[in-house]
């Protein structure tokens, strides 16, 4: 309504028409529009979003682009010139290959059975996933690049994050399911607008995704609604919480992507939901079959320990604290 040209390019088949996903964008292209998307396929995305921004900028329209990359994301199968930066010399190619393939499915059945591949399996699995955030940080310098030989770059907002983390063996898990840890729910950010945030700041309270709607807005000189469970970065925000949930899956979600890929595990562990709290040191994990994980993320960044039971009167709190709701 404000009159911004809208775009989603996105490489994740989950994120596109038939989700509800795709309401407000004028364009909407997925990987599955696409014969040949290339590899990576952050390429032709990243393409695509300078392109729009180009014509926006001939047509002196505003603009809005949407790109969901998936490089960083089982199976982890970069770009051979990073993998050979960062795979171990001597590493066989079959323990190679074999971490190339490992896909979602393969994660499920381990998390399910609570059985962590080998060893050095695991560790190729690790520089592997290094070597896909490479990947797709040359495809991320190629759209700034793109916007910069534009004349646009100083005169955009340029967002980065993701909409989660990876395990890999964390907790004796894999992939980005059956887990609220830090290692998920701790992303990067990065936000670019000259004249408005200074370069190189960083934020050390706590900060939500949740955020960038009233951000974003606010920058445009867009009014923000009220009621919103998140609030604009222009102010300092001291004293926050971070929530964040994960349901239990539907009967039709756990059929079709437990149950049927992943014939004749016990899922019950896929079917505990979970909820969290954190207040920028203390981070607690209630899970609905009676866990309780309690890490101080200060002394423990890794969250390794968990001290649940030594703290009882926080952890009461911090239960509280979930019981509260609202932001």
């Amino acid at each position: 309504r404000a009159g911004y040209r809208t775009a989603c390019f996105s490489n994740n088949t989950l994120l596109g028409r038939g989700f509800g996903l795709d309401q407000g964008f004028a364009v909407v292209e997925t990987i599955d529009d696409r014969e040949d998307p290339g590899f990576p396929n952050a390429r032709w995305a990243h393409r695509r979003a300078v392109e729009t921004a180009a014509a926006a900028s001939r047509d002196a329209v505003p603009f809005f682009v949407f790109v969901n990359d998936m490089e960083a994301h089982l199976p982890y199968d970069p770009l051979d010139e990073y993998g050979r930066e960062f795979v171990a010399l001597g590493t066989p190619a079959d323990l190679i290959a074999r971490g190339r393939t490992f896909n979602p499915w393969d994660a499920t059945r381990c998390n399910l059975a609570r059985r962590m591949p080998p060893p050095d399996l695991l560790a190729v699995m690790h520089d592997l996933y290094d070597a896909c955030i490479r990947t797709v940080d040359e495809e991320v310098g190629m759209l700034v690049r793109g916007l910069s030989d534009l004349g646009l770059l100083d005169d955009t907002i340029l967002v980065i994050t993701s909409d989660h983390g990876e395990n890999l063996g964390d907790h004796d898990l894999l992939s980005h399911k059956m887990s609220l840890h830090r290692s998920i729910c701790r992303v990067p950010l990065v936000i670019r607008f000259p004249g408005v945030f200074a370069g190189g700041r960083v934020v050390r309270e706590v900060v939500r995704l949740e955020d960038l709607y009233p951000t974003i807005l606010e920058l445009c000189g867009l009014e923000v609604p009220g009621g919103l469970d998140g609030e604009s970065l222009l102010r300092n925000l001291p004293g926050r919480l971070a929530r964040a949930a994960h349901g239990r899956p539907s009967r039709e979600f756990l059929e079709a992507y437990v149950k049927r890929p992943v014939p004749g595990e016990d899922t019950a562990l896929f079917e505990v939901s979970l909820r969290s709290v954190y207040d920028g040191r203390y981070h607690l994990i209630r899970y609905s079959d009676g866990r309780r994980e309690l890490y101080d993320v200060r002394r423990d960044p890794a969250e390794a320990e968990n001290v649940a039971e030594d703290h009882p009167v926080l952890r009461e709190r911090l239960e509280g604290l979930l019981e509260a709701g609202g932001r």
